[in-house]
């Protein structure tokens, strides 16, 4: 209908733009739903029923709708509530398909009883939306004496509660009239609201319709759109403002009012007195606004940690309150605004000036689509190259690093790094006095934060894994103190709280807890923290757990013999300064010590937006700041968020960083600028290549010995425990291929059910035929001397369950209840009296869209052999507990399986030397209702930890295992089942799976299928030649492939 109605609509330009504009409503309303589908859930939908087809978008469009929405529900809401007894009319102008009418009657009846609204906007969308109306019941029933008129005048429904006009706000002769003959203009008080409506038509006729509005008696005017607080030329800016040129919407009045104080005048030239405006992030900050309490149950919604990507939408849109009632202003006009500000002569904190200081910036743009990472961090290496290492790239976090470099610096960098270091972002890398770097926590999304530690030297150029931190955490700060320690302070963790703990790192003690002297700063996430002596230095800024940025500054001094650290708080001196606020009042910003003095480089603060002026300050002790990075004739300006800075000894160093600007685009900063002493001769920097990950180096190596890794023993480490909200979420985890257990997630009554073996039998039927495997030992092998230690036996469920309980050596993998041969088990068609109670989490979406199978797993006392699947797949422990011991892929050549074969004969639980040899195996430890993401081609094996009371087998060793039974000792006693449920799906493109039957999922790859045959073929074109020479040739040949499989793993 709305094609055929686009078809008939005139051609002329004009006319083409008011579809144009039209058409943003489409878009505007599939976000708010989004909004209204997760963070409204406990009130009426409305926007249900204007949008057929639901997306989730992103956390930061949702949080920035969110805001939106919630300023003009305010707004309406203090109308409504004040002056009681007087009729009320809120009149929304290029109201779109937004419900907010239905909205306010559904929230506030109480205060609505005597109001009415009015919906405004083009005839043909307000016809669309009438429609909609009439034909929902949910909608209809709001009104009372509702009726749809014939479409010949401005007026299409009306009711005692709700008006829809259907006319062009640039006709306001039509407008008056119509609204004049449905509304008692003199005897009502008024509310215009106008979210992001006005700012598609031309400046002179928006400015009319302020005009004209201010002609009413009894009005109050609710502007909600953009503004340019920093100038058309900021980034940000540039990319919002050509979004909607190229959606040929262009914003016209920001031209001619870009400032909040150029909005103002504009109401009052236009009749309004006394207007108000302020900024949406100025709102956020508001506690009146939004109580803490509130800003923090966000957070508990989706995870979220987009803050300067939200703040700079929230300052690049405002709010402006006008009133002709003469009454006071509302709650919403809040504390003034200011668009600039100068040092107030009683701050004690100097900000002196820089006459003395005459700095040079050049820049260097980087090649096409190289170097453009985010919140990466920098450290130096040998002969003066800078890297940064990490960060969100492009499409995903990254492990690699980006080199720059100048005429001085050599390329062919090696950093060694191994694949299982995660990628991450968020985290920080110190550089210590003995030209040491630590690299300390980061996350992947904002629920996994990462706790693992790494060091880095110069020589060798290695990473090291040392201690991991207690509490994964990221966005914290970090700073050297004295020659080799690195002192750590806030972050948050994966549950979202702000961390207040001190450490410090050692790389004698590894980590330790600092003791706090006396009054010590809240806790915080994304401060910013330098040590301006060796053990003395200050912080300031970050945000607190509910998301404002705190104005405050804190010097503190180090007793590193003691672990003891002392704060005194300066924070009362910025609080009658902007200028103090905004040097010190930050969040993510870089900082750092330069032969200028201290250097505080981007991030964001309160409102007002850093600006041109004040975006790098760099600060001595008795001057005011030099606030200039931008001279005459100098572009391109970056976007100073999520960048990285380094310092070296003539130069201060901006590179990578940018943002995605909402909805707008992505905004990157392609180039290197650096910021030098305009006497002296500088060197002239550049993007020199990106280092994908090397070798990994266990903790206990010695860096730059040149020892061989593969021959170390790799003790076990834990795989990490996370837990995750959304479908994105986990799509995050499938793509980083590595194995994490998951935990909170909801899987059904199955954890309470199914620990009773009487409700089993009654659900399933005590004589339920179902086939097991029976071992002669605990440690089933698939291949111990060519031959099984089991055998495959058809038995009840009764008797199973039975015989397990009391220790027998019993296991169960499910198969299809109608072809076992042929068919993959699904536990809904194979067990469907039992399916009621179990639930794949919706989270785990990509694993119902993709699912091949889904066997139940009962297991007595008896240990799974180690084998991988080529299926990535989700384990989900429902009773009892379970261990499991999983390796990467690349261990496999180290686990002696053989050719064409997914099952090892080398027993992890019993073969304690053999399996720690030359792997790097990693742990798990299920509980009921835990999760265990395994990806694709992961060697792994099972033991249930409390399968029986008298004998249990550790889940790996190091040495001799004194509590485990012998091998081939068959477990006594008592016995309660381990129980699972085991779904197996495609992770790759299906063009890699091979073709044909694949009942349980393991049949390899078809390339390596067919690989085998390649090799076999080329082996055999070598038949006839001398053995020797034809295993030469053949290393030779198997030597190629393994250099091209390093560079592949590389």
């Amino acid at each position: 209908m709305q094609n055929r109605e686009r078809e008939k609509l005139p051609t002329r330009s004009r006319e083409k733009q008011d579809v144009s504009v039209m058409e943003t409503n489409n878009s505007s309303i599939v976000s708010k739903r989004s909004v209204e589908r997760l963070y409204f859930s406990n009130e009426s939908h409305f926007f249900r029923y204007f949008v057929k087809k639901p997306q989730r978008r992103s956390p930061l469009i949702n949080r920035g709708y969110w805001l939106r929405m919630k300023a003009i529900d305010f707004a309406v809401k203090e109308f409504l509530e004040s002056s009681p007894g007087r009729r009320k009319v809120v009149i929304n102008l290029g109201c779109g398909y937004d419900p907010l009418p239905f909205q306010c009657l559904a929230r506030y009846p109480h205060l609505c009883h005597n109001a009415k609204f009015v919906d405004v906007d083009y005839p043909q969308l307000i016809e669309r939306k009438c429609d909609i109306i009439e034909q929902t019941e949910q909608l209809v029933n709001l009104f009372s004496r509702p009726e749809r008129l014939e479409f010949k005048g401005p007026v299409a429904f009306r009711s005692d509660q709700y008006l829809a006009l259907g006319c062009d706000l640039r006709d306001l002769t039509t407008l008056h009239h119509a609204l004049a003959e449905q509304v008692d203009l003199r005897d009502c008080e008024l509310l215009f609201t106008a979210e992001v409506s006005l700012t598609y038509m031309n400046t002179e006729a928006s400015d009319a319709v302020i005009k004209w509005a201010a002609t009413l008696n009894q009005a109050r005017f609710c502007l909600l759109e953009q503004i340019l607080p920093d100038g058309k030329d900021q980034p940000f800016a540039q990319t919002m403002i050509r979004h909607f040129k190229k959606l040929q919407t262009p914003l016209h009045p920001i031209q001619k009012y870009p400032t909040l104080d150029d909005q103002k005048r504009r109401f009052q030239a236009s009749g309004w007195a006394v207007p108000a405006a302020r900024d949406l992030w100025s709102l956020w900050h508001d506690d009146s606004f939004l109580s803490p309490e509130e800003r923090i149950l966000l957070n508990a919604v989706e995870p979220f940690d987009e803050w300067e990507e939200f703040a700079q939408f929230a300052s690049h849109y405002f709010m402006l309150y006008a009133d002709n009632t003469g009454a006071s202003l509302p709650k919403l006009a809040g504390r003034p605004t200011k668009s600039s500000g100068t040092p107030d002569a009683t701050a004690k904190i100097p900000f002196p000036a820089s006459a003395d200081t005459a700095m040079s910036i050049t820049f260097q743009e980087n090649p096409k689509k190289l170097g453009l990472r985010r919140f990466g961090s920098a450290f130096g290496l040998r002969d003066g190259a800078v890297a940064v290492h990490g960060g969100m790239g492009s499409a995903s976090r990254l492990d690699t690093s980006d080199v720059i470099g100048n005429e001085s610096t050599n390329a062919g960098y090696s950093i060694k790094v191994s694949g299982l270091v995660p990628p991450r972002m968020c985290h920080t890398i110190t550089t210590l006095g003995n030209g040491k770097h630590l690299m300390v926590g980061g996350r992947k999304s904002p629920e996994v934060a990462l706790g693992d530690c790494w060091l880095h030297a110069l020589e060798g150029q290695t990473w090291q894994a040392v201690d991991e931190l207690d509490v994964p955490r990221y966005r914290h700060c970090a700073t050297g103190v004295g020659v080799e320690n690195v002192l750590v302070f806030g972050g948050k963790d994966s549950a979202g709280r702000a961390l207040t703990e001190w450490l410090l790192w050692t790389e004698r003690s590894g980590w330790q807890k600092v003791e706090i002297n006396g009054a010590q700063p809240q806790a915080r996430f994304g401060a910013s923290m330098v040590a301006t002596r060796s053990n003395e230095g200050i912080l300031f800024g970050g945000m607190t757990e509910a998301g404002t940025i705190l104005c405050e500054s804190w010097e503190w001094s180090m007793d590193l013999e003691n672990v003891r650290i002392t704060f005194r708080n300066r924070s009362d001196e910025l609080a009658t300064s902007l200028e103090g606020r905004q040097c010190y009042g930050r969040f993510g910003a870089a900082v750092s010590q330069s032969q200028w003095g201290l250097t505080i480089i981007g991030g964001v603060s309160q409102s007002p937006l850093l600006n041109e002026e004040n975006e790098i300050m760099i600060i001595k002790p008795g001057r005011s700041p030099v606030r200039s990075l931008r001279q005459p004739g100098f572009s391109p300006r970056p976007l100073l968020v999520g960048h990285s800075v380094h310092t070296t000894k003539d130069s201060i160093l901006i590179f990578g960083g940018g943002a995605v600007c909402f909805s707008f685009g992505t905004h990157w900063n392609n180039g290197i600028w650096a910021l030098t002493d305009q006497e002296r001769t500088h060197h002239s920097w550049r993007f020199r290549e990106e280092i994908a990950p090397g070798r990994y180096v266990p903790k206990d190596e010695k860096l730059g010995d040149g020892g061989d890794p593969a021959k170390k023993n790799h003790p076990p480490i834990p795989v990490p425990r996370i837990r995750i909200s959304s479908a994105r979420d986990f799509d995050d985890v499938v793509r980083e291929a590595q194995p994490v257990i998951i935990e909170g997630l909801n899987v059904g009554e199955c954890t309470n059910n199914w620990t009773s073996n009487e409700y089993l039998k009654d659900k399933v039927g005590t004589d339920r035929a179902i086939t097991v495997h029976r071992a002669t030992s605990r440690n089933m092998s698939f291949q111990q001397k060519q031959q099984k230690n089991f055998s495959y036996e058809t038995m009840s469920l009764g008797s199973f369950l039975d015989e397990i309980s009391g220790g027998a050596p019993l296991y169960l993998r499910s198969l299809s209840s109608e072809k076992p041969s042929e068919k993959p088990a699904e536990l809904s068609q194979d067990f469907p009296a039992l399916s009621p109670d179990w639930r794949l989490p919706d989270q785990l979406q990509v694993v119902k869209e993709h699912a091949h199978s889904s066997p139940l797993r009962i297991s007595g006392p008896v240990n799974m052999w180690l084998h991988y699947d080529v299926m990535a797949n989700v384990l989900v422990q429902i009773r009892s507990s379970k261990h499991l011991i999983l390796y990467p892929p690349t261990d496999a050549v180290s686990l002696s399986f053989p050719p064409g074969s997914t099952t090892s004969p080398v027993n992890p639980f019993t073969d304690s030397d053999k399996i720690i040899a030359n792997t790097h195996p990693q742990m798990a430890e299920l509980h009921p209702s835990d999760v265990l993401f395994i990806p694709p081609l992961w060697p792994h094996c099972a033991s249930p930890t409390s399968a029986t009371s008298s004998s249990r087998t550790s889940p790996i060793s190091t040495s001799a295992s004194t509590g485990s039974p012998a091998p081939g000792a068959t477990p006594r006693g008592t016995s309660e089942p381990s129980i699972s449920v085991n779904v197996f799906f495609r992770s790759l493109a299906s063009q890699h799976y091979s073709v044909g039957r694949d009942v349980y999922g393991n049949r390899d790859l078809v390339a390596y299928e067919r690989g085998r045959v390649d090799v076999d073929r080329i082996a055999k074109r070598f038949e006839g030649l001398p053995g020797s020479i034809r295993a030469a040739y053949l290393r030779r040949l198997g030597a190629e492939l393994i250099t091209d499989a390093d560079g592949q793993q590389e």
